[in-house]
């Protein structure tokens, strides 16, 4: 429950919302509103009311009461007069949730303006980045000299502490922009948080954060949480010279927002994403609603930060005068909300999943909800650690903010009393009812039966899914572990076509498939071996990592490589200890996954062994890299620059570029971006326009491997 207790009052009881409000009902609900939007810029805690709630709400009010948005910073903080200083970039968007109101709005604009239907408009939509609003203004050498908060009725929070080591690499079209030693550029930023950052937080900081929005606001809530601020990151969305700087349009800003976040050095930035339109108000309107299918149905789902909508402005300069701005909302823009994200439910039960290292998962259960046409049923709780402190009771009311098919994320409803017994953990596993353990730190219960059937199904099935061996599922391996066929991974290698057809439901030729199945790999590079048998939370990309640096006799593990001859694989003595000290000057490799890997070969080297002994060859992985690139040297291939392709797929030519020292992707062009390969030049596409504006290399497939694949 909020620890405000004005909102608390307010929110006792039910709202009822009459067409005609007394003035009593109209202040309830401003307490409502400010309450919730103070807990929205000036903690870190869960809003009692959903988006959709507070935007239902807000929507009601404002037909009967104006509503200046923002919030006055607490008064333990220093507070500073934004709007004094740079009054476009403080203030708020109105928001419309339907096509039909942006229809509306249009129209509206179109009159005001006095321009007809066939009038051709220059219109921008961008992504509405779902964070906090934070003014910085930058020196002339790239250093933010000061950062505020949006705050209330032009007034803000002075939080230049949390960006102090923030430092800006200011390319030359922009250092053109300080006409005088003290000019400053001040810039309208949305400080976001990344999903994967925001795991980091909620595991390192006491407090646990709702979502990435509420950590942003948590981190620069309290001074001791500053140490996090590294893991916010801004969003430039507009720019503004000051004390002497050159006046920009809204195009010019575009430009300068480009080059600052497409400079590699900028790290602190996020690309700000838009699309320009140019037709009729009609063909306008048309080309908006295709971006907000694309990006609601598909895109959101793949960013690894927040949105929650468009924002869609007028880019004529003329017209943005016109229509000009009223206290804290331009006139010239407006926001085109999401379908809602987050919604509350109850709490049936919890249950426990057996991973194929043997940890339990808790997994909430609840009435189905329905996000984007998905139905939403349960969400995993990560691990016992956050189980025990959400502490949930069946009945409890949760809110469930929903990502995307597969990841959704849980916190208690703070305006719902919770139940008096909380659910319990198990005691025994749920897949062969031994005694599961609670590990030193607390943080997640195993099995601790090492022939645990989830644990020997999963690693077994593990194995040839990461060597790339499909077909063989985990219903095939528990059938040949029931019938006592086989009782690890090198036991697999042993079956024979005439035991498993002598299996209950099994025919000669599906016996002779899994048998194929099982021996399609006869080599492997000793990264995959240890990449594939299971370690937990060690990836074969980690295992990759660290051997393109060594192989496994450089980590003193002392072992003989078969080299292409069948000889049996011998351990000798080897030394933990430097092992792990070789392990850790793999740079993103820390302490507890140089543990894992050196702790489970001690264990199971016997396994090892037997499994190295069915695979004829293991190779060097570090021996192969060598080669690779002394032959692409050699070959006049390219090496060593990132490579965004577009419009085509060859996974041959990615590998061949990778393996030779490029970083190959297909997401968006950059300024880390060298390179743009697409299916033909001559068609212009986003990305097309993108490298050519940033000035990068744009070449179609044939002309690449022509020039640089010699």
């Amino acid at each position: 429950m909020t620890t405000n207790l004005k909102l608390q009052a307010a929110l006792a009881g039910e709202l009822e919302l009459a067409p005609k409000p007394t003035k009593k009902l109209l202040d309830r609900i401003q307490t409502i509103l400010e309450g919730t939007s103070d807990i929205y810029y000036n903690t870190g805690e869960t809003s009692p009311l959903t988006d959709e709630e507070f935007d239902a709400l807000m929507k009601y009010y404002l037909q009967f009461r104006k509503f200046e948005a923002g919030i006055e910073p607490r008064s333990n903080r220093k507070i500073v007069d934004v709007e004094n200083i740079v009054p476009e970039l403080v203030g708020t968007t109105d928001k419309t949730n339907t096509m039909d109101e942006i229809t509306d709005w249009f129209n509206n604009r179109s009159k005001k303006l006095g321009i007809g239907k066939d009038r051709e408009v220059d219109v921008s939509v961008s992504l509405k980045y779902d964070g906090n609003s934070v003014v910085t203004f930058i020196d002339k050498d790239g250093y933010i000299k000061q950062a505020l908060t949006r705050g209330k009725g032009g007034k803000g929070a002075d939080v230049t502490p949390y960006f102090e080591d923030f430092h800006i690499d200011l390319p030359k079209e922009v250092q053109k922009l300080f006409l005088q030693d003290d000019t400053l550029m001040a810039i309208k930023n949305e400080a976001i948080m990344y999903f994967k950052n925001f795991d980091k937080l909620n595991i390192e900081s006491t407090t646990k954060f709702a979502n990435p929005r509420s950590a942003v606001a948590g981190v620069l809530s309290s001074p001791a949480n500053k140490k996090y601020a590294k893991w916010i990151t801004l969003v430039p969305l507009a720019i503004k010279m000051v004390k002497g700087g050159k006046l920009l349009t809204r195009k010019q800003q575009y430009k300068m927002i480009a080059a600052l976040t497409g400079d590699e050095k900028n790290d602190c930035y996020q690309d700000f994403i838009m699309w320009e339109l140019v037709g009729t108000t009609k063909e306008v309107v048309g080309g908006i609603s295709d971006i907000y299918e694309q990006v609601q149905n598909t895109l959101r789902g793949q960013l690894d930060f927040l949105i929650d909508g468009l924002v869609i402005e007028y880019n004529e300069q003329g017209f943005r005068d016109r229509l000009g701005r009223e206290k804290d909302r331009n006139h010239f823009d407006v926001a085109l909300k999401f379908r809602y994200m987050t919604k509350k439910t109850t709490i049936k039960d919890i249950e426990w999943y057996v991973s194929n290292t043997g940890r339990l998962t808790p997994v909430a259960i609840f009435d189905d909800l329905v996000f984007n046409g998905a139905t939403c049923n349960h969400v995993s709780l990560a691990n016992y650690d956050r189980f025990k402190k959400l502490n949930l009771s069946k009945g409890d009311g949760v809110i469930i903010e929903y990502r995307n098919e597969v990841l959704s994320y849980l916190t208690p409803d703070p305006s719902v009393v919770y139940g008096s017994d909380p659910i319990p953990a198990p005691t025994t596993c749920p897949t062969c009812g031994q005694p599961v353990s609670l590990n030193k730190n607390k943080t997640f219960l195993a099995c601790t039966n090492i022939d645990c059937p989830s644990n020997k199904a999963g690693r077994i099935v593990n194995w040839f899914s990461r060597l790339g061996i499909k077909g063989i599922k985990e219903a095939t391996v528990n059938d040949l572990l029931d019938n006592g066929l086989i009782t690890d991974i090198p036991s697999m290698y042993s079956l024979t076509v005439e035991a498993v057809e002598a299996m209950d439901g099994w025919q000669h030729k599906s016996a002779v498939n899994l048998i194929n199945a099982i021996n399609s790999v006869d080599a492997a590079y000793d990264y995959e071996i240890l990449g594939a048998v299971g370690i937990p939370s060690v990836s074969t990309e980690t295992t990759k990592l660290i051997f393109s640096k060594f192989d496994l006799n450089d980590l003193h593990m002392n072992f003989i490589y078969a080299d292409g001859v069948n000889d049996e694989f011998k351990y000798k003595d080897w030394d933990m200890d430097k092992a792990k000290a070789r392990i850790l000057t793999v740079p993103g490799i820390k302490d507890i996954t140089a543990n894992k890997i050196i702790n489970y070969v001690n264990e199971n080297r016997i396994m090892l062994t037997d499994i190295t002994i069915q695979l004829p060859v293991v190779s060097r992985y570090k021996t192969h890299l060598d080669d690779v690139a002394k032959t692409a040297e050699d070959n006049g291939i390219i090496t060593g620059k990132n490579i965004v392709f577009s419009g085509f797929r060859d996974d041959d030519l990615k590998i061949q570029l990778t393996e030779a020292g490029n970083k190959v992707t297909v997401s968006g062009v950059s300024g880390k971006t060298d390179i743009l390969v697409v299916k033909d030049k001559s068609k212009e596409t986003s990305k097309t326009k993108k490298a050519i504006e940033l000035g990068k290399k744009l070449v179609d497939v044939a002309e690449f491997k022509e020039k640089y694949m010699k």
